[in-house]
């Protein structure tokens, strides 16, 4: 996502172990969109109600991820700052957004 000119925040590297909600913490107070492939992201937002800046959830199969992350590319390219505020399904064939 650098390459597209969005600051990125990696978890893994840069804050490993904290937790679901400190990730959705750290996204509100940055005003930034979590790309993640961890399910439990939206049952947070949905059955909990916690409050975000928006999320992309990855999911796919193994063998699927370039075809997901030229999807994530597209996702990003064409709706841009319009993604905030929303949570959108990636899957192999089929992109859902969906405003929260």
């Amino acid at each position: 996502m650098e390459e597209l000119g969005y600051s990125v925040i990696s978890i893994a590297k840069q804050r490993p172990g904290i937790s679901d909600i400190e990730v959705l913490e750290l996204s509100i107070k940055n005003k930034a969109i979590l790309i993640t492939e961890d399910s439990d992201f939206g049952e947070l937002i949905f059955s909990y109600k916690k409050e975000n800046s928006g999320i992309i959830y990855l999911r796919y199969k193994s063998p699927e991820i370039s075809g997901i992350l030229k999807a994530l590319n597209t996702v990003i390219t064409k709706y841009g700052k319009d993604l905030y505020n929303k949570f959108v399904v990636i899957k192999k064939d089929r992109v859902r957004l969906r405003k929260l």
